[in-house]
């Protein structure tokens, strides 16, 4: 045995190799090499005295690219491939074992319709609690068109004062001026007639010319009072206005 294995550390080392080749670790491998060495020997080949190196060729060769094999398995520590199935099994133990999150989006939005069908109007919600928006389009469309005072606008407004008279303007917007507002009607009956304080012709229906006569006496005295503003005739806190009206005897 001890002839055939030869005594270094070299040999013991190259028996471990040969063994492990073969699959056999250990005290084992170094048996196995023996074992091999007999064979030879009871076949008249080669006896179990002779040394490793006496070995034919052939053989010799085919042992010496198992050693190295086997030292370059031990040199290099390598990592198994672990099969498909094996991962796909353990993935799924533990995602077994994992208790999925909630989902938080999709409690609030059941929240959200819950609250809206505890607090809002029937018409505005669908059967899930889900908004209807076609319950916030306008019930009615108003389209502002754009309005110009022009001279028809100034006769109609003539026309109405001598009809209804100063104050009237609810006739005046319903029957003549149909798209101007009362508060503009007044307004613009002030400039007509020179005077901010309508008071003084209420009920009044004058004519065109009684018109642009008043507007030109109204101009006159608040030219000379200091009191003619915006083309209006206007009242200061000093009333002088009013005094100059007593003194003319009424209206200006």
């Amino acid at each position: 045995f001890s002839s055939a294995l030869g005594s270094g550390p070299r040999e013991l080392e190259e028996g471990k190799a040969f063994g492990v080749c073969l699959g056999i670790r250990g005290e084992g491998a170094a048996r196995e090499r023996a074992r091999l060495a007999q064979d030879e020997g009871a076949s008249g080949g080669l006896s179990i005295d002779r040394s490793f190196d006496s070995f034919d060729v052939r053989r010799r060769e085919n042992i010496a690219a198992a050693v190295a094999m086997a030292r370059k398995s031990i040199a290099v520590e390598t990592k198994a491939e672990v099969p498909e199935e094996w991962k796909r099994k353990a993935d799924g133990d533990v995602l077994e074992g994992v208790v999925a999150l909630p989902d938080h989006k999709k409690q609030r939005k059941e929240w959200a319709c819950a609250l809206r069908k505890l607090l809002s109007p029937p018409d505005m919600l669908h059967e899930d609690g889900t908004i209807k928006q076609v319950y916030f389009r306008p019930k009615k469309v108003v389209i502002h068109q754009p309005r110009r005072w022009g001279e028809d606008e100034k006769r109609k407004l003539i026309e109405g004062l001598a009809l209804y008279g100063v104050g009237g303007w609810r006739d005046i917007k319903s029957k003549l001026l149909p798209k101007w507002d009362e508060n503009t009607l007044r307004v613009k009956s002030c400039r007509l007639i020179g005077c901010q304080n309508l008071k003084r012709y209420a009920s009044w229906k004058p004519t065109r010319n009684q018109i642009e006569e008043a507007f030109k006496k109204n101009k006159k005295l608040g030219s000379s009072l200091g009191c003619w503003k915006a083309g209006m005739l206007v009242d200061n806190d000093n009333k002088d206005v009013e005094k100059a009206l007593e003194k003319m005897g009424g209206k200006s």
